[in-house]
């Protein structure tokens, strides 16, 4: 058959529980195995005695997958999936279509004249703080490092947020989304990067960010697609066409010595990052690995942040959370 049989309320009580996760934090490596993780965004987490489908949502601030694997062969589950499903929606039409659905369930709750003060207490939490500037930003935060609701030590969400003036808001989020639990540690040691006297240091270099005559954008478009068109865009500006970019050609870009993309420098951070300084276009750049192929990528990778970016941030991260 092509439907199921769920407790509606059950599934809008879990939906309504991880809203802030679900909207935020994205997927990370060991998700499969992270039980944490699961727990906040797969269906199946629901509950209630019912077999959910194994379903799983995770976004990237824009969109949010929905993945949807077919059931093992378990005796003692009555009830097999046998399709695997993926869709890709806005994020906007998520929080639409589950503000509609709890809707639905509440009012449902209420015709009935069912006495439950559990789910419509929840919710109003949830609205509540959406409709405020300042819990919106403390949960957004605290969601996309991967804790739960009020989970997340008061103290660390104000450097956050109190970093964001110096580093940036849309810089600081990513490096959130990367490092997690862990996001404090990191975030004070590119604080400390940024500050120390006379930097770059022996693992970074100095630099100057190509221009481009044009900017283009592609709003429409997915995150590897725009990449893509703007890499194209960059290589036609610039004169590469599709030949391939020696060290000497990609040091030229940055105005740098060619040699300090192939020194076996480590980087001070896992993650590659550069700091703006001085105008717009001046750099200082910290590669995270020390062989030259990973030093290449890096440095291209944080050329690709600086020129789809059009804010003026500081901090300038390549992570895996883009």
């Amino acid at each position: 058959r092509n439907h199921i049989r769920g407790s509606a309320y059950h599934l809008a009580t879990w939906l309504a529980s991880n809203w802030w996760r679900l909207r935020w934090e994205p997927e990370i490596a060991d998700s499969a195995n992270n039980t944490d993780w699961r727990l906040a965004h797969t269906i199946a987490a629901a509950g209630g005695g019912y077999v959910w489908p194994n379903a799983t949502f995770a976004g990237d601030g824009d969109f949010i997958d929905v993945v949807s694997v077919e059931s093992s062969h378990v005796r003692f589950e009555p009830i097999r999936y046998i399709n695997r499903v993926q869709a890709r929606v806005t994020a906007t039409e998520f929080e639409h279509r589950v503000d509609e659905f709890i809707e639905g369930v509440l009012s449902r709750l209420s015709s009935f004249g069912l006495k439950n003060e559990s789910l419509p207490l929840l919710w109003s939490e949830v609205m509540a703080e959406r409709s405020c500037p300042d819990a919106y930003r403390r949960r957004k935060l605290e969601a996309i490092a991967g804790f739960d609701p009020d989970e997340a030590r008061d103290d660390l969400l104000q450097v956050l947020i109190d970093d964001k003036a110096a580093l940036g808001k849309s810089a600081l989020e990513e490096v959130t989304a990367e490092a997690r639990h862990d996001v404090e540690e990191v975030v004070q040691a590119i604080v400390r990067l940024q500050q120390t006297v006379n930097t770059p240091q022996a693992i970074g270099f100095k630099g100057a960010m190509p221009t481009l005559a044009v900017v283009q954008t592609f709003d429409a478009d997915l995150p590897w697609q725009k990449a893509a068109k703007l890499a194209r865009h960059a290589r036609q500006q610039w004169g590469l066409d599709n030949k391939p970019i020696n060290n000497n050609k990609l040091a030229d870009l940055l105005g740098a010595d060619p040699k300090l993309l192939t020194e076996e420098m480590g980087g001070p951070t896992k993650m590659p990052l550069a700091f703006r300084v001085g105008n717009d276009r001046e750099v200082d750049v910290y590669p995270n690995r020390k062989p030259s192929t990973t030093r290449r990528f890096a440095v291209s990778r944080l050329i690709g942040d600086y020129l789809h970016f059009e804010n003026q941030e500081t901090l300038i991260p390549a992570t895996s959370k883009l």
